[in-house]
């Protein structure tokens, strides 16, 4: 980036002000192009590792590729406007998924993924959360974050318990309430 995307970059002027002027700082920016999608193709493609799309205003189907990335562990497709996570499902050894701020109605691919540690799908559309009872990775120091969505009453009452039981030192975050008890938990 720094001999090729950097020179591209500072040849536009409102660009150029936008970098430290510090060659050293200017190797520690991060450049973000937030609501644009970037894809990438080439031959090493199939052993990314890391996956970050947030803000792009993706579907379903422009996360399609993702099903080709078989080596990944973390990936951020938060603030997108996905409703399934069907192209991450046979990335199963993902350990870090940020999923919030989208329209999810349909975690059926999380039921597999045991190596997760991190999980955060708040501000969704989620009605139930059984694939992450199915799920028997999940138990331990993990930590989940499943507020702002408008989870069933049986959901609440049967499944959150349930993965409630199995985080024993890790965070579990929900909403709602179980018949009249409020439910907000934090282990």
């Amino acid at each position: 980036a720094e001999s090729r995307l950097i020179p591209i970059l500072e040849s536009c002027k409102p660009v150029a002000k936008l970098f430290p002027t510090d060659r050293h700082q200017k190797r520690k920016t991060s450049i973000l192009f937030p609501h644009m999608a970037m894809f990438l193709a080439g031959a090493n493609l199939s052993s990314l590792q890391i996956l970050g799309l947030r803000s792009c205003t993706m579907s379903d189907a422009d996360l399609g590729f993702a099903s080709s990335l078989t080596s990944l562990f973390g990936v951020d497709v938060g603030k997108n406007q996905l409703t399934t996570l069907d192209p991450l499902a046979g990335n199963t050894g993902i350990q870090l998924l940020v999923a919030s701020e989208n329209q999810l109605t349909d975690i059926s691919a999380l039921a597999g993924f045991t190596a997760m540690d991190n999980l955060l799908l708040n501000s969704n559309q989620l009605t139930e959360v059984q694939p992450l009872v199915d799920n028997t990775g999940i138990a331990g120091a993990d930590s989940i974050v499943l507020s702002g969505n408008t989870l069933t009453n049986d959901s609440l009452c049967n499944q959150i318990p349930v993965i409630q039981a199995r985080i024993t030192t890790g965070t579990l975050l929900v909403d709602g309430a179980c018949g009249t008890v409020e439910v907000l938990t934090m282990n």
